[in-house]
């Protein structure tokens, strides 16, 4: 398809100096331009990671990070009552 666009002088200097350095001709560059701008819409979208991968993952970090803490052979009193004990409630 052939389309007639009108430019101004300086965009097409723009477009005509790009064309030169990326080795194309104008028309082939501008088409190039055009049709990344609507690519989205031509290529269907990438497939999603599945859920069960994406759980994989998540267990992978968890298990990575969980092993960065220590182990406590204790119990520890993180209840509300002794969080704030002393602080006039």
């Amino acid at each position: 398809m052939n389309i007639s666009l009108p430019l101004s002088a300086d965009v097409e200097n723009i477009l005509i100096r790009r064309a030169a350095a990326a080795g194309k001709e104008l028309s082939v560059f501008v088409a190039g331009v055009v049709t990344e701008a609507v690519v989205e819409e031509l290529e269907p979208a990438p497939p999603t990671e599945s859920a069960v991968r994406r759980a994989a993952r998540f267990r992978e970090r968890l298990e990575s990070w969980t092993a960065l803490h220590p182990v406590l052979d204790h119990v520890i009193d993180d209840s509300r009552e002794s969080i704030y004990a002393g602080r006039g409630e």
